[in-house]
This record gives structure tokens, sequence and C-alpha cells, in this order.
């Protein structure tokens, strides 16, 4: 089975359109979740946010946001997901102004994108 076969689908127990506070206090959706299998060994957990007031947001405000995004919404999936056998050591955070899935490009969207490895339980950013 390939890599891009073996993607895995995740339901969030959020409800659907259920904005996410975040500290610049921009409203974001969460519009895809989904573990990414890397290699063998190695997962990766995307989690892909709408944000509609993305426009009047720079990267270091935004980078605040995808921290935050990657501590209260993805870890608590992580450590879901171990509990289960998958195991996720590193996540993608990224916040656009229209959705797009994982390894998608658009060069007319726009967006920010953060890269966090799980380590000791923390969200690490490389």
């Amino acid at each position: 089975m390939t890599l891009r076969a073996a993607l895995i689908p995740l339901f969030f127990a959020m409800p659907a359109q259920a904005e996410i506070v975040v500290p610049s206090g921009q409203p974001l959706t969460l519009y895809s979740f989904e573990v990414v299998p890397q290699s063998e060994n190695h997962n990766l957990l995307f989690a892909g946010f709408l944000a509609t007031e993305l426009a009047s947001h720079d990267y270091e405000v935004t980078a605040d946001d995808m921290d935050a995004l990657c501590k209260d919404v993805a870890l608590p999936e992580v450590n879901a997901q171990s509990e289960q056998g998958v195991s996720i050591s590193e996540v993608s955070i990224r916040i656009a102004d229209k959705p797009l899935g994982y390894g998608e490009v658009d060069p007319e969207v726009a967006q920010f994108m953060g890269f966090y490895e799980i380590v000791s339980g923390e969200c690490v950013w490389h």
C-alpha cells in the first residue's frame, strides 16, 4: 500500500463550523484533520483551519495562533491517536483563507503554515 493510499481521515469531535478561539482573536474553523503516513514509523497530523480574516493578520500574529492550535487542538488528537495505537511524531498546521488539503498548492490562496515535532508530549516548532 502506498503512503497516499494509506491516508487516514479523522473525524474530529468538534461540531461542523465551530469557531475556534486563538490568541489573535481571528475567527477560525477546522476544515481538515488527517493522519498522513510519512514512512513506516513516522506519521504526521495535518490540521487545516479556515480564516476568513487572514488578510488582516501578519505572520508573527498568526504564528502565535498556530502555536496555540498545535497545543490546544492538535495535541489532544495526537494523544487520542496514540491511545488507538497510531504514533504521530509531527504536526502540520495550515491557516488559509480557502480550504486546501494536505500537499495541495494554490497560489491564489493566502496561507500560513507551521510545522511541529511532538517531543515529550509538547509541540516544538521546527
